[in-house]
């Protein structure tokens, strides 16, 4: 089982893409890092899979199904 899934996950805001297409699967038991530069998206990913945001596009699950 999968504990973090995202499928074609996108946010956009005021029609600017923050986070643009991630497919994403991290098996239960399994390390995950975000890393990346500025302006990356990587707090928009965290809010989106915390369930602080809503995504534009697309789906996203933590220890759920999607």
């Amino acid at each position: 089982m999968d504990a973090v899934v995202a499928y074609d996950l996108t946010k956009e805001y005021e029609g600017q893409a923050a986070l643009s297409g991630l497919n994403l699967q991290v098996p239960q038991g399994e390390a995950f890092a975000c890393v990346g530069g500025k302006n990356s998206g990587k707090t928009t990913l965290i809010r989106l899979l915390s369930g602080l945001t809503r995504p534009t596009f697309g789906e996203c699950s933590v220890l759920g199904p999607v």
